[in-house]
């Protein structure tokens, strides 16, 4: 009787093997993605943060942390906040370039107040 493994059972216990650890740990390849963005007209830069893991989102100012929406399409990202307000901020990233546009649309007492501008962002390490 014969009982040495033949090339195909081993590739065959191998890709078993691989293919397991990969559901085992689906969280080991999993990113977290740090944006910080300068856009000429604003002060401070910002920041925004995605989290695979959780599929959570934050913008990262200098007054502090807020909660975004994230939406990923085949060529941008874009990162919504949606303000007490009823209003709506977004940043729109091209991972590629690193092109970046924010569009603010404030309302202050019962005026609109809009503010667009251009910019660049980078990934942190």
């Amino acid at each position: 009787m014969n009982l040495k493994p033949t090339v195909p059972a081993i590739r065959f216990i191998w890709f078993v093997a691989m293919a397991l650890s990969c559901l085992a740990v689906p969280s080991a390849f999993a990113r977290v993605f740090d944006w910080e963005c300068v856009f000429p007209v604003f002060e401070a830069p910002t920041r925004y943060v995605f989290d695979q893991t959780n599929s959570k989102a934050y913008f990262i100012g200098n007054v502090g942390t807020s909660p975004l929406s994230v939406h990923i399409g085949s060529i941008a990202i874009t990162f919504s906040e949606e303000l007490d307000s009823g209003a709506v901020q977004t940043t729109t990233i091209l991972p590629k370039s690193g092109l970046a546009v924010h569009s603010r649309h404030t309302v202050i007492g019962e005026e609109l107040v809009q503010t667009q501008a251009l910019g660049a962002c980078k990934l942190r390490p």
